[in-house]
């Protein structure tokens, strides 16, 4: 449909594939496209259109990012959110699961194969995921849990 490509305002490609896809619109519309990502979220893809995910509509998404088997979004108010792959540790239960809980917002994400960094606000880095290699700069076994309420 032609007049959905022209409100596309960003993509993001997705778990280094080039067809894996999450998409929004110029009115705050979120859609994601492929075959992995469609089933993270309990979706069948459609090869001839994306799928929206209504619940992010008007969230205002300002960064996506990918690990190996994970996505994870960060919206204007800081809250950031994951979905994985059903047999992820992250356990995200076929949908987009909020990480923050409490106070805490956060300004940047990055993804590596298997953690999340998330950039607090105050300048503060917390890390989840697999440690497998001390990549979590602790000598703590791995942490797939939600950040604790403040």
């Amino acid at each position: 449909d032609e007049k959905f490509l022209h409100s596309i305002v960003w993509i993001a490609s997705l778990l280094n594939s080039s067809e894996e896809f999450f998409l929004v619109t110029n009115d705050n519309k979120v859609y994601v496209y492929g075959t992995e990502i469609c089933s993270y979220l309990s979706f069948k893809h459609d090869p001839n259109q994306p799928q929206q995910i209504c619940f992010l509509d008007g969230l205002h998404i300002v960064q996506v990012d990918s690990g190996k088997n994970f996505v994870a979004i960060l919206n204007v108010h800081g809250q950031v959110f994951i979905a994985s792959d059903v047999d992820s540790k992250w356990q995200t239960n076929n949908t987009f699961r909020m990480v923050s809980t409490g106070n805490d917002r956060f300004e940047m994400i990055a993804c590596g194969a298997e953690h999340l960094l998330l950039l607090r606000r105050d300048g503060i880095v917390f890390a989840l995921g697999d440690n497998r290699f001390g990549q979590l700069a602790t000598s703590s076994m791995s942490s797939y849990d939600t950040l604790p309420v403040d």
